[in-house]
């Protein structure tokens, strides 16, 4: 009944469990919540959650009921459909059948599913920043160790939970768009890093700025003009260890590949892959009214001569 609960502890030792904010979700790697405790959360523990997603990849399991497949909740994307079906079949793990909701999810892009078989999808997550919201179309999935099918039960929490659990990611990570730069020219750079504000450097201590992503708050973005040819470093003050090389080519060379990053960039920008092709449209023109007199002139002379020759 409402406010009777117990705490329960596996696999870790008892701790009190403090208010519900960002600072003490870090600790977790992945919270497992049913919908109508999600729906009663206040607005700053919402807040909190959803910072906790994005920015240290916590991961979400929304357990779900009849009426969570019909709502609408901003932070869940998840979209389903009416299927009618309320049995299921695991995938390779045929001839044992499942209880699920009369519902499938809508396969949408950015859609990854875990689970699924013959009917559809049956538990799935989309992205949030660093990490990841998801739900599934099962339910009852207790009577499988009921039934004496430990084995589907397990293998069914178990991607689940791997799927959706926190990730561990290094403490540095460097990425460019581009294996090679350009001497004077623009270079573009994201660093993800725990450090709180990272100082970048390039050659004799050099500060390159950089810009905090602003849903992500490790991850940051720069930009710098190479002046020296060859093998360039970038690297975090704070981490000597944390270092980027990058090579530096004249912009005279290698213009075969900067043609193609162009033609890349301008693609991407305008959202179109296709190329046009020149299409030649023949368009008729009338007759010179002067042609017609004279071919008039030459037949009306000629019908004149015709009996008289």
């Amino acid at each position: 009944s409402k406010g009777k609960y117990k705490y329960e502890y596996f696999n870790t030792a008892r701790r009190k469990v403090p208010s519900f904010n960002q600072e003490s979700l870090k600790q977790y790697d992945l919270l497992i919540i049913d919908i109508n405790s999600f729906n009663g959360l206040s607005r700053n523990a919402s807040r909190s959650l959803k910072s906790s997603i994005q920015e240290d990849g916590l991961g979400l399991f929304v357990q779900p009921n009849d009426k969570f497949y019909k709502s609408f909740n901003p932070m869940i994307s998840l979209k389903f459909n009416s299927d009618g079906r309320k049995e299921t079949e695991l995938e390779n793990f045929s001839r044992t059948f499942l209880e699920k909701y009369p519902y499938r999810f809508s396969n949408e892009f950015k859609l990854e599913p875990i689970l699924a078989s013959s009917s559809g999808i049956l538990t799935a997550y989309m992205r949030l920043g660093n990490g990841r919201i998801g739900s599934t179309v099962l339910q009852n999935t207790y009577q499988l160790i009921l039934k004496g099918n430990s084995s589907i039960y397990q293998h069914i929490w178990a991607n689940s939970i791997t799927s959706l659990s926190k990730k561990t990611v290094s403490s540095t990570s460097w990425d460019t768009p581009g294996f090679v730069a350009f001497k004077d020219e623009p270079f573009a750079f994201e660093l993800r890093t725990n450090i709180k504000a990272p100082v970048v450097t390039i050659g004799e201590s050099i500060i390159v700025p950089i810009k905090r992503d602003r849903n992500i708050s490790s991850l940051w973005k720069g930009k710098t003009y190479p002046r020296k040819i060859g093998w360039n470093q970038l690297r975090i003050e704070q981490d000597s260890l944390s270092t980027f090389h990058y090579y530096v080519t004249d912009s005279l060379k290698w213009t075969s590949l900067k043609a193609f990053d162009k033609i890349r960039s301008n693609r991407f920008h305008f959202r179109d892959d296709t190329v046009a092709e020149n299409i030649e449209n023949e368009v008729k023109q009338p007759i010179d009214l002067l042609w017609f007199f004279f071919f008039f002139l030459i037949s009306i002379g000629y019908l004149w001569l015709e009996p008289k020759l």
